[in-house]
């Protein structure tokens, strides 16, 4: 869990790689509904476009579809979902009919101030062709604007825009706050400071993950 910009899909995809598992964004999961124009990806445009939340009917429906896959047996790591308590009940009625339980999920909270959010996410690029996203002041494309992987244009996301960060910050800690106190009564939850260096993070939250064990 963080804030928009906190890093936290970077982390994830790092995790995922160390432990083998599977990193599940739900971020990633509608884009590619836009992406593909289905039907749902049609509606989710929409909301991305004018910084609003997607409909919690339309998130869970994604989400459980890619939580029922096979590659997810060992675990998973999920990112950007569940984001309130709404979507807390959507996660733990998928869980008990994979035969797994709220209680057995670990949270890690990647923080960063509302200033760094509006610094990095105004430097934030992505390619809407192959969904790779880049950083122009940590890792920008070699050839400007121009995607390393498929040589399509880059783009700022809409909801990157000034007004769209402010929305969704906003409606990050409204929705968020709430959801990480009920967490902290009955879940292991560890909070890390996401304006260190992505290495030092990472250390970070492998750290406190072998205290689990």
């Amino acid at each position: 869990m963080g804030p928009p910009g906190s890093g936290k899909g970077t982390q994830t995809d790092m995790l995922a790689e160390k432990l083998k598992i599977p990193a599940i964004s739900t971020g990633e999961l509608l884009r590619l509904e836009v992406k593909h124009r289905t039907k749902i990806g049609k509606i989710i445009k929409r909301n991305m476009d004018s910084g609003r939340m997607v409909p919690d009917k339309l998130v869970r429906e994604v989400m459980e579809k890619r939580l029922k896959e096979h590659d997810t047996s060992r675990g998973f790591i999920l990112d950007g979902f569940p984001r309130h308590s709404r979507q807390t009940r959507d996660l733990a009625e998928i869980l008990a009919e994979m035969g797994e339980q709220v209680k057995d999920v670990a949270v890690f909270y990647v923080y960063i101030s509302a200033a760094e959010v509006r610094r990095r996410l105004s430097r934030r690029r992505v390619c809407y062709f192959c969904g790779r996203t880049y950083h122009l002041d940590v890792n920008p494309p070699k050839k400007k604007n121009i995607c390393d992987f498929c040589g399509h244009r880059i783009e700022r996301r809409k909801d990157d825009q000034p007004k769209a960060i402010f929305r969704r910050l906003r409606n990050f800690h409204r929705e968020n706050d709430p959801l990480l106190d009920y967490f902290s009564r009955q879940n292991p939850v560890f909070r890390i400071n996401g304006e260190q260096a992505i290495k030092k993070v990472q250390a970070d939250i492998l750290k406190d993950l072998r205290r689990l064990k």
